[in-house]
């Protein structure tokens, strides 16, 4: 079980499953992401946050299963990478109190997050000897619309690109570790990227921490 990563948790199982896979390329790889945010509202909690909370977050599951078979059209894991920003103990997360959690979701997250995005994604890329200007797919968690929006100013992405996130959080929110597990449902059965493309499939989760990896269509 991988828990206590939040919104990150979904992406970090796909990575961890990956990295499981290069040692037994024979198996298969069964993730299954289960989040239900309704339990911890506090409906007695009037503050901005937790109105923000509550309007955002939403109860989902999702599943997937990985092989290190490359038989069949889909989406290849090439590189991925995790990484923690440093100061951000207290960007998102949880206080517990005698009633229970109660949300932290402050309004420095799009800062943080501009401050190291595209030195991230520029590492990521050349670990396969790609530029960040050969992604053209981002799979991006839905976390909201300021951290959809501050990913795509700073990286200079069209919204074709980040389409699929934007279309999870109208229809269904922020359901954390399973959101990635939809959005990428959407690029799976939705898009159809020509074979050889590159993309980019990134969360972001309480920490400030991220977990990224690159991935190319087949």
């Amino acid at each position: 079980p991988i828990t206590e990563l939040g919104c990150v948790g979904g992406a970090s199982a796909l990575a961890r499953a990956h990295d499981f896979l290069r040692g037994f390329p024979d198996a298969r790889v069964l993730v299954i992401a289960v989040e239900l945010p309704s339990l911890s509202m506090q409906r007695d909690d009037t503050t901005p946050v937790n109105l923000v909370a509550s309007a955002l977050f939403g109860d989902g599951a999702a599943a997937a299963v990985l092989t290190a078979r490359g038989d069949r059209p889909g989406v290849r894991v090439l590189e991925t990478l995790s990484h923690i920003f440093p100061n951000s103990t207290g960007a998102l997360g949880f206080d517990l109190h005698e009633d229970g959690f109660h949300s932290v979701i402050s309004k420095t997250i799009p800062a943080l997050l501009k401050s190291e995005i595209v030195a991230l994604v520029d590492r990521l890329a050349a670990r396969a000897g790609l530029t960040r200007d050969q992604l053209t797919c981002f799979v991006l968690h839905p976390g909201g619309k300021k951290i959809l929006g501050a990913v795509e100013d700073e990286l200079g992405l069209p919204r074709d690109a980040t389409q699929p996130s934007w279309d999870v959080l109208r229809d269904y929110g922020n359901q954390s570790s399973a959101s990635i597990l939809f959005v990428l449902h959407e690029w799976l059965t939705r898009r159809t990227p020509p074979a050889g493309s590159h993309g980019l499939l990134a969360a972001f989760g309480p920490g400030l921490t991220t977990e990224m990896m690159l991935l190319q269509w087949s």
